[in-house]
């Protein structure tokens, strides 16, 4: 899906990573995907927390 919406002028950050990783393979990424997962986990826990997982669960 990606490959379809970039254009000629325009690279999307996917394709972009998956350039980059089948051309060398580079450590950033790895350290792109590890703050990106760190950052989505810490968000659910804050959001979990100010909500209320007793609520969420109350509500299923």
């Amino acid at each position: 899906m990606t490959l379809l919406l970039a254009g000629e002028d325009t690279q999307t950050i996917p394709a972009l990573a998956w350039r980059s990783i089948s051309q060398v393979p580079d450590p950033v990424m790895n350290v792109v995907s590890t703050l990106s997962i760190v950052i989505v986990t810490v968000a659910l826990l804050i959001a979990a927390s100010l909500i209320g997982l007793g609520r969420i669960a109350r509500q299923l």
